[in-house]
Formats: structure tokens, C-alpha cells, sequence
């Protein structure tokens, strides 16, 4: 548990962020969820948050939506193991097409941060492959990112015939 994390979220059911509709956090934490096999609920006991907090940080439906503040940002980062900065970028409170404390930007792409979620999500669910199982684990994996290239690879021969 993430002792602190509870007043803030109490504060942040009071007041909705206007960050919501810039944020995409909500498709890391899904994306978390699911690499993790982690309900809502679960997420929501970690933090020490009520669920009905957490299930608003990951509402698909805009309106229903809240941006958890910086701080429980923080505390999100360090549960999931992901980078701070990367966390409140999703969440809107860092631009993502400048620079940060110095840092340069890297984020010029738009897709950046849905590769990212989906590069922890395949990495987590490697990681917690069983030792016997790992050859046919990486197998299966080679086989569908084979899968993947030469299918898009049709579909862009067949798109550019429509040309």
C-alpha cells in the first residue's frame, strides 16, 4: 500500500481534472491491468484508493474519466515499476513535444506511448513465463510477430494496388 495516496484520491472525486481529455493514462493503466491479470479492485487496494476512485482513472467513456493528480501519479509509477515522467506525460501534466528538466524530447510520434504500453505489456507477460515453458514461449512469440509483419505487409501491397 502506498500510504498518502488516499487523500489525495478523496480530493480528486471532488474535482474533475481538465486534463482528462488530453490524457491517454488511461490506456497505460488498462494496458497494465491487463499484462498484471489485475482487476481494478486490486489496483484500487494497492494504492489504497476506493475502487469506484480507480475504475474513473481507467473509464473508457470520456465524461466518466478523471486524471489522478501528479502525486498519485507518482505513486502509480512506482507500483506498475514505470517511469514517473512517462506516467504524468499520459496523464497531460507533461507536454510530450518538449523538453523535460533538460531531458530531450523523444515523443515526436504520436503512437509512442501505445508502443510503449504494449512493449511492458509483451515484456510482462514473457518476464512471467516458467523456465520449461520459455522455448515454446519465445517461439510462439517469433511466430506471431512474424504474423504480424507479413500481414501488414499484404495489406499495405494491397492498399497501394488501389492506388
Amino acid at each position: 500500500m502506498y500510504a498518502g495516496a488516499t487523500s489525495e484520491a478523496y480530493s480528486e472525486t471532488r474535482m474533475r481534472s481538465h486534463r482528462s481529455a488530453d490524457s491517454t493514462l488511461h490506456v497505460v493503466l488498462r494496458n497494465e491491468l491487463d499484462a498484471r491479470k489485475w482487476s481494478i479492485s486490486q489496483l484500487a487496494r494497492e494504492l489504497d484508493v476506493k475502487p469506484g476512485v480507480a475504475s474513473r482513472w481507467v473509464a473508457l467513456e470520456p465524461a466518466k474519466r478523471v486524471v489522478p493528480q501528479p502525486g498519485t501519479c507518482g505513486y502509480i509509477a512506482k507500483l506498475l515499476d514505470l517511469d514517473a515522467i512517462e506516467v504524468l506525460k499520459a496523464a497531460g501534466y507533461v507536454p510530450l513535444d518538449g523538453p523535460v528538466d533538460g531531458q530531450a524530447a523523444t515523443d515526436s510520434d504520436p503512437r509512442a506511448a501505445e508502443i510503449r504500453a504494449v512493449k511492458r505489456r509483451l515484456g510482462g507477460i514473457l518476464e512471467s513465463v516458467p523456465a520449461p515453458l520459455w522455448g515454446v514461449a519465445l517461439a510462439l512469440t517469433n511466430v506471431a510477430l512474424d504474423g504480424l509483419q507479413s500481414t501488414l505487409g499484404r495489406i499495405e501491397m494491397f492498399l497501394n494496388g488501389l492506388d
